[in-house]
């Protein structure tokens, strides 16, 4: 019996009213995981079978979206569990976590999660707690990104910019109030905005060219017309003096009106 990870669960708030037997048989059913920098611990879409404690270190929750680019969702460190809604829906894994920095986690079955459960009832009070924080947080993070976008859909860039923190990979403070934290996560997603803003304003340097250059060939087709209709004009009066000069009869366009 790792005597040590046992102290180390009871110190956590999840296992805090749970007692030393159940501590145990959870610790020695337990697997230790050590993954580096930039490696997977859970993958999107694979089955979800365990949950995990991050003992050291640090991840990043992340979706990926349709264009490949990647969404950071929330970061967690140590004491933190990852995987703990799965005991509810069964589905699949919603979000990939990636380490931040070299990461030791605990992994526990839900089989012997459930039967830890059942023995010690205040677990679930505890775990429905933890549940309730996430949903708090991402209900902020969701009111924050929405309120981001419609600043990017009016065109107010520097609403957005002005609230940009540092790179995705910097792990932010857990201690900060949960609405700066999540403009942190959000960072690196809406740095895109830069990129947007720079191909608006090339796009409206190019349609301002664009227009210039129509308006300059609608001024060169205008003075083309006035040079044509006077030279036109020019033609037909010599023309007409010549048959003056003749005797010949003017045309009907050259006689005066009546």
């Amino acid at each position: 019996m790792n005597l040590e990870l046992i102290e180390y669960l009871q110190r956590l708030p999840l296992f805090k009213e749970a007692n030393l037997e159940t501590l145990g048989r959870l610790v020695d059913e337990s697997v230790l995981h050590v993954i580096e920098k930039d490696g997977l611990l859970i993958r999107k879409g694979d089955i979800s079978e365990s949950l995990f404690i991050i003992r050291k270190g640090w991840v990043k929750l992340v979706s990926i979206t349709t264009a490949g680019k990647e969404i950071m969702l929330n970061q967690l460190g140590p004491g933190q569990i990852i995987g703990e809604e799965a005991l509810l829906d069964q589905a699949p894994r919603s979000v990939s976590a990636i380490a931040i920095r070299p990461v030791e986690a605990i992994e526990i079955k839900y089989t012997d999660f459930s039967a830890a459960l059942e023995e010690n009832p205040d677990l679930a009070l505890a775990l429905v707690k933890i549940a309730f924080e996430r949903l708090q947080f991402t209900t902020l993070y969701i009111e924050k990104a929405t309120e981001w976008s419609h600043y990017i859909a009016e065109g107010n860039y520097e609403a957005v910019q002005t609230q940009l923190n540092p790179s995705q990979n910097t792990v932010v403070d857990m201690n900060q109030a949960n609405e700066i934290r999540i403009g942190a996560l959000l960072s690196a997603f809406f740095k895109m905005v830069n990129g947007v803003k720079k191909r608006e304003e090339a796009l409206k340097q190019q349609l301002t060219q664009f227009k210039i250059d129509i308006d300059d060939q609608k001024k060169k087709r205008d003075l083309d017309n006035v040079l044509n209709q006077s030279m036109f004009t020019r033609a037909r009066e010599a023309a007409a003096e010549m048959r003056r000069r003749r005797g010949e009869p003017p045309k009907d366009e050259e006689k005066p009106s009546e």
